[in-house]
């Protein structure tokens, strides 16, 4: 096994030598006391791969182990733009549930937050899918009238059946692996609503959108 020092000195001559910085992390990480070397050799190696969103997440899962989820947040607002991978932005999303479910019903328009900002920009990503259900199961979970209903959408009813029905329909403006459910949902939401005519004249213009986005 090559030494830390031999390692140093091979990512240096060749930055491109992927195996070299895995293997010197890989070395770093066995003594518990090495964790800001670590933590340069993640920013050495993330100068050299920017948008390498592998390398982002093993950053992250590192800092969360060793340091908590503050640091983590901070290493999210560094890398999020620049990696639009789901797997990363949903590791996010988890990050903000953990610390703000402690708080109940008042975190809840944070959760909101970061999934309509995560969305945002992968909301037309194939692999949104889970996120996408995850947003809307937090939109129409909550029973009308309850703590966390108010806490989402405040005391006017209809607030919270028109942020569904947006947040319905641009679900199905986008192909990805929720649609169908979403689809049905969206179908139950405008039937259940006292408006026959206004419910039929909404299916009926987003049916096409639906079948348009399937086909893509």
């Amino acid at each position: 096994m090559a030494s830390v020092e031999s390692l140093r000195a091979d990512v240096a001559r060749d930055p491109t030598n992927e195996a070299a910085w895995r293997e010197l992390l890989g070395e770093l990480k066995k003594d518990p006391d090495a964790a800001d070397q670590v933590r340069v050799v993640y920013e050495d190696l993330l100068r050299q791969y920017p948008t390498a969103a592998v390398y982002w997440k093993e950053y992250c899962d590192f800092e969360l182990r060793t340091s908590g989820e503050e640091a983590v947040k901070s290493l999210f607002g560094r890398c999020l733009l620049r990696c639009p991978v789901p797997e990363l932005w949903r590791m996010y999303i988890r990050i903000i549930r953990k610390t703000t479910d402690p708080q109940g019903p008042s975190g809840l328009p944070e959760i909101r937050q970061a999934l309509e900002f995560t969305l945002d920009r992968l909301g037309e990503d194939c692999a949104s899918g889970p996120i996408w259900e995850e947003y809307l199961d937090l939109l129409f979970s909550p029973p009308p009238g309850s703590e966390a209903c108010l806490a989402l959408f405040g005391p006017d009813p209809g607030t919270r059946a028109a942020a569904l029905r947006t947040a319905y329909q641009r679900a199905l403006s986008a192909p990805h692996s929720a649609l169908e459910s979403a689809w049905q949902a969206y179908e139950a939401f405008e039937q259940s609503g006292s408006n026959r005519t206004l419910s039929k004249r909404a299916l009926d213009e987003w049916r096409p959108r639906y079948h348009a986005a399937r086909a893509l």
